[in-house]
Parts: structure tokens; sequence; C-alpha cells
């Protein structure tokens, strides 16, 4: 129990300096990776742990943070212009600014500053000061109250597995792979690059190996079909590549491995959020090697369910 709440404070405390950077600098445009350098996470998992521990993805985070910071300036500094505030706060132009504000308080920078009363978060944006300005998702998005440290300490993800069937640390093999690489992430496209992977492995007697999707790429921060997806199957190390297969090592060491029962492929997003809300109270920190998942037979007769283990690297914290 000790070990896991050294890691929750371990992790609020990081997660509270991404925060506090982003806050820093709204004015402009910073890259995911500085942000991730300045919490010390892996900039490959970064964005996955910032979502799992606080529901919202660093860019609508981000997003948020310069709409309410641009709300409170309107009613503090009344002889501010509004083509200052935008810029101030990161947006390229009154134009954009006016449209995100509108979309995300229903009334125009204008309506707000002439008649505050009529807005329902009037009082809690009079009363805050620019820049402190975080808000818990599990509130109104508007609603501009502080994320508050020892709620992220006592970080809980047992309710959000629905379809975890269990999670465990695990010294994995590494596994020498045959693979088809594809770009997209979409039924369609993963299913494609595994009907071609069969078609070469199934006449060569490699159609009964372990089943793995290596994911390389977030899509959560890269657009889906960007997104590097390989089809593999493992293979003997006296087996011949040839044709359009390639080959590659995916190597082992230490995973967190969760293995997850959804009845369609809609439930793949909600399995990789909770292994990565676990990880969070684990004591280990995710390692720099991509993720991927072990897929498994399953037992359902209608053939649209799907049994799959996660397998994410990790080092201890």
């Amino acid at each position: 129990m000790a070990e896991r709440s050294q890691t929750n404070i371990e992790y609020a405390k990081r997660i509270h300096i991404a925060m506090n950077y982003i806050s820093e600098n709204i004015n402009r445009d910073v890259r995911l990776d500085d942000i991730a350098a300045r919490a010390m996470f892996s900039k490959y998992h970064f964005h996955r742990i910032f979502q799992a521990m606080l529901g919202e993805t660093v860019a609508e985070f981000t997003r948020r943070i310069r709409l309410q910071t641009a709300a409170s300036l309107l009613l503090n500094e009344p002889n501010t212009d509004i083509t200052t505030i935008a810029l101030t706060c990161g947006f390229s132009s009154s134009q954009n600014f006016a449209k995100a504000f509108r979309k995300f308080y229903k009334q125009s920078p204008t309506e707000l500053r002439r008649s505050p009363q009529n807005n329902p978060f009037f009082k809690t944006l009079q009363n805050s000061k620019p820049g402190n300005t975080y808000s818990n998702q599990g509130n109104d998005a508007r609603q501009p109250t502080e994320y508050d440290f020892d709620s992220l300490i006592d970080f809980q993800p047992s309710k959000y597995r629905s379809h975890n069937m269990g999670i465990q640390i695990k010294e994995m093999p590494t596994f020498r792979v045959a693979y088809v690489r594809t770009y997209g992430l979409s039924d369609e496209t993963c299913g494609k690059a595994f009907e071609q992977l069969f078609k070469w492995a199934g006449p060569r007697g490699y159609a009964e190996g372990t089943l793995i999707g290596l994911c390389w790429d977030n899509p959560d921060v890269t657009p889906e079909d960007k997104c590097r997806f390989d089809a593999c199957i493992d293979i003997p190390e006296n087996c011949k590549i040839e044709g359009n297969i390639s080959e590659q090592e995916i190597l082992g060491g230490k995973y967190a491995v969760g293995r997850y029962q959804i009845p369609d492929s809609s439930g793949f997003a909600e399995c990789w959020g909770d292994i990565f809300k676990w990880l969070a109270t684990s004591g280990y920190l995710p390692d720099e090697k991509p993720c991927y998942q072990i897929m498994h037979s399953s037992d359902d007769e209608s053939g649209k369910s799907f049994l799959f283990d996660i397998c994410i690297p990790v080092k201890p914290l």
C-alpha cells in the first residue's frame, strides 16, 4: 500500500508540473515532447497518462485553460481590448478566439463583458485569477475549480474496469515476428493487414503462432490514418522471410500486461485507458519501447468479441 501511495504522489507531482508548464506558456504552442520532458514522462506514453488521470487530453486541457484565462481577463481587465486578450492567451486571431469562446461559453467575448451576470459561471470567473483556472472534468468543464492534489493522489482506477480480467507485471520474452505494416487503426485496415499476413503464414505452417498487434503511434496525438500498425505473428529462428513480408524483433523485458475481453471493437479505447489508469497506481513508469496487443482466441460463437492482452513496457518508479 505504501508503494502505491508513493506512486500516486509521484504521478500527481509530475502531472501538476505538466499542467503548470502548459498554464505558464498558454501564449504559445508548446510541443508535446517538451511537456513530457518537463514532467519526466516518456514522450511516447505521456499523453495517455495525462488523459487517464485528468479525463481530458493535453489539447483539450490547453484549450480550456486558454479560454478560462481569457474569460477571467475579460472580466478583470475591462480596459484591455479583446484582440490583445486573444493573442495573450495563445489564439492566432480574434476571430478564432471568438469562435472557440462562443462554442465553449455559449456567448461571445463581447456579450460576456457586457452582461457577465447572464453567464452561469460569472461568480467563479469573477473570483478566479488569470492562470488559476484548472477544472475537474468530473464537473462541468467550464467551471474553473482547481484539480485538487489530494484527489490525484487518491486516484483509483477500479471503477473503469468493466472489461478487465486482471493486470500484472510480467517478464515478457523477445518475439521474432513476421509482419505487415499498415497505416490506420480501423477494423478494415488492420483486418486486411492480418489477412495478408495469414496468406503468407498459412501455407508455411506458421498460422498457429502468437498474433501481435504492434502500435507505434498514439491515435490521441497522431491522426488515425497516419498511425503505424504492424500485424505480426511470431516465427521460429530458422524461418526464411520473403516476398512482401518483413521481420523484426519485439524486445522482451518487464511489461504491465492486462487481459481484456470486449464484445466488439468499440471497446478497445476504453481498455487502453483502463491500463494507463492502473499504471498510475502500480509503482512503475512506462518505458520508451512501443506497446503491443497479443490476440487470443475467443469462445464467443458470434465471432465479434475480442480476447487480448495489452502489454506496456515499464520500468521501476
